[in-house]
């Protein structure tokens, strides 16, 4: 067999809590696919076991005496720049704004903690499987990359660039998706925008309540453009981008010839809440073929059936590329849906969407039209 598909995922467990650090290690050790590298109690400890035991990821607690979990992760990406790491925070405002400030600095994603931490809270269970969820996704990158490398090779060219007679579409608003990997991707889209961007940008970003107001914060220190967390009933305005509260869908609409937002606690759509796809259908029957779907990095397929409407409705459908996307799920499942018109490297999408803006996009919906 294979030994490859059969070797299990060795995790290295940093947390200065012993109680976290046991209920983590006896979940994970449940998994079929994982073992346990070790269990260390502070970061200065995790640099050293990382040289020696080589862990496939690390869990790393952020609040930790000494060396914080954050400082920890600084030092781990410089030694150690292809190792996966899944940060763990508090459900509270400093542990959301700890939580975005890793993920900025390369997290590969985060997870959240029960204030209880009593291993009969049934909080832990939904903890233990969105880490081992979310693990075995952040590790598949160099096999993404294997399989990447083999894939069929499609030409390159422009993404609007083309015949000067083709009908175009001028692009009304920019909708942007994304889950895992996101706020790492949006820290790399969004400052490279002027600032004087014409149109408005709408973005559901899958986390938790509290945790996108301060990515809100973080992306609007770094960006040209103004970024803030929406806010129901607010007017859509261009050269804004407005984040979705966690825990709310996000829409848009247009009353009486003005687009506005509305939030709402719906239910969940595709286990997610803020949801692609409410923005994403809402989107296409606002802007119509004026519309540019964006989907980024995430894991899932939350953004398919969103995209849909946005095809049936002229609009285009963007999706990074495999080789820059921390997670090529939602992206993947957009482009194996036979929805996206354009792939893109992160680094490439920011002026490919400006040069969008400028010129149009063609009229008439096409599959697959290119890459960049």
């Amino acid at each position: 067999m294979n030994r490859h598909l059969t070797k299990r995922l060795r995790v290295l467990i940093v947390d200065d809590s012993a109680i976290v650090r046991r209920l983590v290690a006896q979940s994970l050790s449940l998994q079929p696919d994982m073992e346990i590298s070790g269990c260390v109690e502070s970061g200065l400890a995790a640099l050293e076991r990382v040289v020696w035991d080589r862990p496939d990821a690390v869990v790393l607690d952020l609040d930790m005496p000494g060396m914080d979990g954050l400082h920890a992760l600084r030092e781990l990406k410089k030694i150690h720049g292809d190792l996966p790491v899944l940060v763990l925070s508090s459900h509270t405002p400093v542990g959301a704004q700890a939580a975005v400030d890793a993920l900025l600095a390369g997290a590969d994603d985060f997870a959240t903690k029960p204030a209880s931490l009593s291993a009969g809270n049934p909080q832990w269970l939904a903890v233990h499987t969105d880490l081992a969820l979310k693990l075995r996704s952040i590790t598949r990158r160099a096999r993404r990359i294997e399989l990447a490398r083999t894939a069929p090779i499609i030409s390159e060219r422009p993404p609007v660039s083309g015949n000067a007679s083709i009908v175009r579409n001028r692009v009304r608003a920019v909708a942007i998706g994304t889950s895992s990997g996101g706020p790492e991707a949006l820290a790399v889209l969004l400052p490279r925008f002027a600032g004087t961007l014409k149109v408005p940008l709408l973005i559901v970003q899958h986390m938790p309540r509290s945790f996108t107001a301060a990515l809100a914060a973080r992306l609007n220190v770094k960006s040209a453009i103004r970024v803030m967390e929406a806010e129901h009933g607010q007017s859509v305005e261009p050269g804004v981008a407005y984040l979705a509260p966690g825990d709310r869908h996000m829409q848009v609409s247009n009353r009486l010839g003005r687009a506005s937002l509305l939030l709402d606690e719906g239910p969940l759509e595709n286990g997610c809440r803020p949801s692609v796809d409410p923005l994403f259908r809402s989107a296409a029957e606002t802007y119509g073929a004026g519309l540019l779907a964006v989907v980024l990095t995430g894991i899932g397929s939350d953004g398919v059936d969103g995209a849909r409407q946005v095809a049936a409705n002229g609009g285009h459908i963007w999706v990074q590329d495999q080789e820059s996307s921390t997670i090529w799920g939602m992206p993947g499942a957009v482009t194996r849906a036979g929805l996206a018109t354009h792939t893109c490297s992160l680094n490439a999408m920011a002026g490919a969407i400006e040069a969008a803006i400028a010129e149009g996009l063609p009229a008439q919906y096409q599959s697959q039209t290119g890459v960049c």
